[in-house]
């Protein structure tokens, strides 16, 4: 038995599933609360159109009102008693996230002199492409593999996932979340400390752009020579 209630090891099985197919993944809901590999496994040999009978694989408990063992295709299901803090972490998380991406735009326009704020922004845009969305699905896909519990093969080789192990999904996705998040939180800081010991921003020493006049040189000379006459 893999997992939670999943039953997985197809080499432990009742008498009656051994000539079944460990290759087909159909997954069964027995009326015992677990999922077996397929109707097979679980040992039924009637198929009643919504659900299986006479599973001789499930046992049922002594004290029942169900005497003949049934089973349902599909995933048994779990129970989840942290639905609404995980909605309520989410959202404020992701408001946050949401909240930062402007002063962290702020704080790139007014760390450089005026000339170099395109470049900044160009290179901000860049850098913020290729290292926050390029290589996310690659890490979490890399993360989302090591869960899997089951993979289709075929001809070609190992296929898709055919069932994941939900805890550890859920708690390694989340925690290469949080794990990134804090490394982010960390750099930002670090940031933060060498912004406030400067004492004036690092372009302070370049020389002063000259100021560009808006006045036509005709009109500018013009003026001139009515100053000097007076």
């Amino acid at each position: 038995m893999v997992g939670v209630n999943i039953v997985m090891n197809t080499t432990q099985r009742c008498q009656s599933s051994c000539q079944c197919d460990d290759s087909s993944y159909f997954p069964t809901c027995g009326a015992d609360g677990v999922t077996y590999f397929s109707p097979c496994h679980a040992g039924c040999s009637e198929n009643r159109g919504t659900f299986y009978g006479n599973c001789s694989c499930i046992e049922m408990p002594k004290k029942t009102s169900q005497p003949v063992p049934e089973a349902v295709p599909g995933l048994c299901a779990q129970s989840c008693t942290t639905f609404y803090p995980y909605v309520a972490i989410s959202f404020f998380s992701e408001l946050l996230g949401a909240m930062s991406i402007l002063p962290c735009f702020i704080v790139v326009i007014r760390s450089v002199a005026e000339v170099d704020k395109p470049l900044a922004i160009g290179i901000y845009s860049f850098l913020y492409t290729l290292l926050g969305w390029f290589p996310a699905p690659v890490l979490y896909g890399q993360v989302v593999d090591t869960t899997c519990l089951l993979w289709s093969s075929g001809c070609a080789g190992r296929g898709s996932c055919s069932l994941y192990d939900l805890r550890a999904f859920r708690h390694r996705m989340f925690g290469t979340f949080f794990t990134t998040r804090v490394v982010y939180l960390v750099f930002l800081v670090i940031a933060l400390v060498v912004a406030s010991r400067m004492k004036k921003p690092f372009f302070a020493h370049c020389d002063v752009e000259p100021e560009v006049s808006t006045v036509p040189k005709d009109e500018k000379a013009m003026l001139n020579k009515e100053h000097d006459h007076c």
